[in-house]
């Protein structure tokens, strides 16, 4: 049994003509009753009733259609509903340092618009060169974080200012100081981004460009997970200024010789055909 006998079911019942049938579905009579023919004999029972040149529904038949038409209307229902969600879903990815206020935030407000309330949106916190591979996958529809160098299929949209700043323990031989030269840091052990991380390729180029080379003694995927290490007095790090250090026992330091700021950008294929509320809600960011 297959959907395809299940309309054809419907439809003759409703026209009680195999012509008039075929012509509505655009199949030939032959196959229509054939289908039927197969329905029957899957069933083990007659469906149809031959009256005149028109046909009617068996007792079984009128049965049968009850539980016809209910599941068919239930599918029906169910792929409406599938088609509207993903006619108005955008699928937005987001680097760590915006999940805590300025994502949440953002989609908040612009749903709180009545005319954007029929938009969902899947929200997920990845790593700069997964976003941006995904989004390239169209797994994505739109990120934040990042820019990424030879990426010419992508739009690039500078969006927040982040500086960077040296954290130490408040009890750390640094803590009394206000600035710091960059080279001071070949002294001591450095907790930093991953490696294959945004940031922590930023910094690498950073550190690079000023010919030191600190020891990274540990590795976190994020902000948070570098706070949390140096609070605990595993290390220092240089990490793109954010809130998060404000509610910890550290100490920021400028790095003079450091003027470095970190970018978070919008990013979305150049050529993708974008849906109506897609277009509608990277409008809305960029003016946010």
């Amino acid at each position: 049994m297959n959907l395809n006998q299940l309309y054809y079911f419907k439809t003759i019942a409703k026209l009680e003509h195999y012509n008039l049938a075929a012509q509505k579905l655009n199949v030939s009579q032959p196959s229509l009753s054939a289908a039927i023919a197969n329905l029957e004999k899957e069933l083990s029972i007659s469906l149809f009733k031959k009256v005149g040149r028109n046909i009617k529904l068996t007792e079984h038949g009128e049965m049968f259609l009850n539980y016809v038409e209910n599941s068919l209307d239930i599918l029906e229902e169910g792929i409406n509903k599938l088609k509207k969600l993903n006619s108005s879903m955008i699928k937005l990815a987001y680097v760590f340092p915006l999940s805590t206020s300025y994502i949440p935030k953002l989609v908040k407000e612009y749903l709180e618009n009545p005319q954007n309330k029929d938009v969902n949106f899947t929200l997920k916190q990845d790593l700069t060169f997964d976003i941006i591979k995904k989004i390239k996958a169209d797994e994505y529809d739109i990120g934040f974080c990042s820019k990424v160098g030879n990426e010419p299929t992508l739009n690039f949209i500078p969006l927040i200012e982040q500086k960077i700043v040296l954290i130490v323990p408040k009890n750390h031989k640094l803590a009394t100081k206000t600035e710091i030269e960059i080279k001071e840091l070949q002294n001591y052990d450095l907790i930093s981004y991953f490696k294959e991380s945004g940031m922590g390729r930023f910094l690498s180029k950073a550190f690079e460009h000023h010919n030191i080379k600190p020891t990274i003694s540990f590795e976190a995927e994020n902000e948070q997970g570098i706070i949390g290490l140096v609070s605990q007095n595993f290390g220092i790090a240089v990490i793109a200024k954010t809130s998060l250090i404000e509610n910890k026992n550290l100490v920021q330091i400028s790095i003079k010789d450091l003027d470095l700021k970190r970018y978070i950008y919008l990013v979305y294929l150049k050529e993708k055909a974008l849906r109506p509320h897609i277009k509608e809600f990277l409008k809305y960011v960029e003016n946010y």
